[in-house]
């Protein structure tokens, strides 16, 4: 993932743009203006000829999507001042510009020594190792799709994007799978990316590396969750609770996510089609990893809720196949005895 902790934003006198959200827009406007379409990648060009254009516009979607509100009342405040039809088009442009980004900011860790240093964070956390992440899903609610809808209809009965994330030990964002709201929780899982790169590096010898995930998710090598009903004080529950307030850090982003997001809120609703929705959440969490990697005191300070998955269907255990079932059991009781 790009380290954007570094970067240097020269000030430029811009006005304050006056939402209600608890994000600073200017700022994070100016960031985007400097580095994403100027440094970060020459081909992440905005379609406005003047500077001050270009930067209305930034300020215009990320007012968009911090708000939650409508189009309409965004082109309607002071600072941003355009018709419904062109805060459209401003929001489609800056989006297509900044996904452009996506595999900087979106990404399982590629080196070695960057799982090395993710779960040497983790194990600062929970106190054992090879923990490279934490995984959990959560469901962006968007307006009912034109086509197939019945697909985007959960077991909740409203219509979603089911997405499932993972997180590192800073909250970064790293792989994110978007499925159909109507997809079951084992499907995603065993169609993943992340779950396909911890085999490929465990398979080469590197780790053993795995995610933290809750019961929903079967044991295997590449997850590990907690007993089922240990006894009182035993190595068994001693064990679950370290990784219980490990693991709670993915619910943690996704309320901090969704609560300075509030585009991805339930009580907002995307009212979008799911393809144009799917990509507007992968532009609110790039956001979030790069205003996370930058330690934005303002983005940090604020802490929402913790999201916990209610909507989580539990998988069987033989999902996995026995064998790996038998590893992912054999990996957890050598973790417990080693550390508890």
């Amino acid at each position: 993932m790009r380290d954007v902790g570094q970067l240097d934003v020269p000030q430029i006198p811009l006005k304050i743009c006056r939402t209600r959200s608890s994000i600073n827009t200017t700022g994070l406007a100016r960031i985007l203006y400097e580095n994403c379409v100027n440094e970060w990648n020459p081909t992440c060009q905005l379609k406005a000829s003047h500077p001050r254009c270009r930067h209305r516009s930034i300020l215009c979607t990320l007012h968009f999507l911090a708000t939650g509100s409508y189009q309409s009342h965004v082109g309607e405040s002071m600072d941003i001042a355009m018709s419904q039809p062109n805060v459209s088009r401003v929001i489609k442009n800056v989006t297509e510009a900044i996904l452009q980004l996506e595999n900087e900011f979106i990404s399982f860790p590629r080196t070695e020594n960057e799982r090395r240093v993710i779960s040497e964070g983790f194990r600062g956390m929970c106190h054992f190792p090879g923990v490279i992440g934490c995984v959990d899903g959560t469901h962006i609610p968007i307006t009912t799709p034109s086509r197939e809808a019945w697909s985007f209809l959960n077991h909740k009965r409203f219509h979603s994007l089911n997405v499932q994330a993972t997180c590192d030990d800073k909250r970064c964002i790293t792989p994110l799978e978007v499925f159909a709201g109507t997809t079951h929780d084992s499907r995603v899982w065993n169609g993943s990316q992340v779950k396909a790169e911890i085999c490929r590096v465990n398979g080469e010898g590197l780790g053993p590396y795995y995610l933290l995930g809750d019961k929903g998710y079967p044991l295997g090598p590449c997850v590990v969750i907690p007993y089922m009903a240990p006894g009182a004080g035993s190595p068994e529950a001693r064990f679950n609770t370290r990784h219980m307030h490990t693991r709670c850090i993915i619910e943690c982003t996704f309320g901090n996510l969704k609560g300075k997001w509030r585009c991805l809120k339930r009580d907002r609703t995307l009212n979008y089609q799911p393809y144009k929705a799917s990509r507007l959440l992968k532009y609110c969490v790039i956001l979030h990893n790069i205003l996370i990697g930058r330690r934005d005191p303002v983005y940090l300070d604020e802490n929402f809720p913790p999201e916990v998955n209610d909507m989580a269907r539990v998988m069987d255990d033989e999902e996995e196949g026995q064998c790996a079932l038998d590893e992912g059991r054999a990996l957890r009781n050598r973790i417990v005895e080693e550390f508890f």
